[in-house]
């Protein structure tokens, strides 16, 4: 790239910036090659932990004392410049390979010339510097910086993590209000976040119930079931969106209502605008070609961050062996994923619950024991560790159907669905936060701390009349 154009790519980002100034804390290094782009740079990020506006009057006052090219005319340059609002990522990528030719060849390359040609010994250690130097700038020229950083560059990075967070930017949405208080960094990227239950708990409708809820607010995600087909999933999906009951999908003699046809139709043209969703229904995936569909789902959805739901995960042919030794490489896998993806991975688990083989309560109040814990997960140790957080599902009214079905009480009682936080790496072990369960329609309601729950025909009455922050 020229140095024309290297000039024209650093105004697009600056223009960038000013019209989204948390932009400016995404840029993680100081790569601009020209005097004005490098203090510039430095002087919007100074004012964004500041907290002082981007106006001209700003900025100029505070860079024009570093380097007299931040004037009027520059920023009147600057916001001449055309930009495309998709092309972000690919504008911070081309200034990191500008940065990278003009340092190979500007120093690196004159450097190792020099110390190859200059009398004496050769200087083997200054060498292996440069070559160390020349790799750093081949990875900035790939996309990727150097994983190994000094003291300073550590607390540039967090300092622009706690301007991120000060601004409101950095928490990674999990699609729940009520979850997003229980886990303090949401669903962050390069992380793994395990849900996991019994048969038939609902850990899978809990999960498609923060897909919807991160479809809704346009939150990339990506669902590959392991489990479901494709039908199953729209069935539920359709119902919960439409308040439909399921059975209502299915054919009687081989027909449905016709309104439900219109009904799917007009759920489409909802959901196709400014949505960003991928789902496959496969029945053999391994971590490397999950990875592989990561990235095309990523590039499909012009994204660098989304959330991959897999159910069940252990169903991947990572797990397949079964073994302790097996586990612990799969989650080794999806973990490194993770990471160099820059995904949150949500793996839907499956609990062996053996308390159901030889335990019958003799009460309802009894139904508790079979509240899970981690140790319920097959090689429990293996996937806990790799996971940053690992939810539970419980709901003891499935119970109390099951070992009770004729206690008039049973039959009176609200269906409450509890997820727990077992782990959670950055805040509170323990954590329950309540939903009421509608399974004939396939939706799930929160309910505020302090709110005594109430039927769910009353709640979903309610919710027809009025929207809620965290409704459907």
């Amino acid at each position: 790239m020229s140095l024309l154009s290297s000039q024209i790519v650093e105004q697009q980002i600056f223009h960038f910036c000013l019209d989204h100034p948390e932009k400016v804390i995404e840029i993680k290094e100081n790569y601009f090659l020209s005097s004005e782009g490098h203090d510039l740079y430095e002087t919007l990020l100074a004012l964004y932990r500041e907290n002082v506006s981007f106006s001209d009057e700003n900025i100029i006052s505070a860079g024009n004392r570093v380097n007299e090219g931040i004037n009027p005319a520059l920023l009147s340059a600057v916001r001449k410049i055309p930009y495309d609002e998709k092309a972000w990522d690919h504008y911070r990528f081309l200034v990191q390979e500008a940065y990278a030719k003009d340092r190979i060849q500007s120093k690196l390359l004159k450097d190792g010339l020099t110390s190859v040609t200059v009398k004496g010994r050769l200087d083997v250690d200054k060498l292996q510097d440069i070559v160390y130097e020349i790799q750093d700038c081949i990875n900035l020229a790939k996309g990727k910086a150097s994983a190994v950083k000094s003291i300073g560059e550590m607390f540039d990075s967090y300092q622009n993590t706690l301007a991120q967070r000060v601004g409101g930017t950095v928490f990674h949405d999990t699609g729940c209000s009520l979850l997003n208080s229980a886990l303090p960094t949401g669903f962050a990227p390069g992380e793994i976040t395990t849900i996991f239950g019994s048969t038939g708990i609902g850990k899978s409708t809990y999960s498609l119930y923060l897909i919807n809820r991160l479809i809704n607010k346009m939150i990339p995600c990506f669902y590959v079931s392991l489990e479901m087909s494709e039908a199953a999933t729209m069935d539920r999906w359709m119902a919960s969106r439409m308040r439909v009951p399921l059975r209502e999908l299915f054919s009687k003699k081989g027909q449905v209502d016709e309104s439900i046809y219109e009904r799917v139709r007009l759920e489409r043209e909802k959901l196709e605008h400014g949505r960003k969703f991928a789902f496959i229904d496969e029945t053999r995936v391994s971590a490397a070609s999950l990875e592989k569909m990561i990235g095309q789902v990523k590039l499909k959805m012009q994204t660098d961050y989304m959330v991959v739901f897999v159910d069940l995960a252990t169903m991947m042919e990572d797990f397949a062996e079964g073994t302790p030794v097996a586990y612990e490489q799969a989650m080794n896998n999806l973990h490194q994923l993770a990471k160099r993806t820059g995904v949150h991975l949500v793996m839907i688990v499956q609990a062996v619950n053996k308390t159901l083989e030889n335990h019958r309560p003799s009460t309802v109040d009894g139904l508790r024991v079979f509240r899970p814990m981690i140790s319920s997960i097959k090689n429990s140790g293996a996937i806990a560790e790799r996971s940053r957080q690992v939810l539970s599902v419980f709901r003891q009214h499935y119970y109390a159907k099951r070992f009770f079905p004729e206690d008039p009480l049973v039959q009176e009682e609200d269906d409450i669905l509890d997820v727990q936080a077992l782990k959670c790496s950055n805040g509170a072990v323990g954590t329950v936060v309540h939903y009421l369960y509608d399974g004939e329609y396939f939706r799930i309601f929160p309910i505020p701390e302090g709110y005594v729950p109430r039927t769910a025909a009353e709640l979903r009455r309610e919710a027809l009349g009025e929207s809620g922050d965290d409704e459907i």
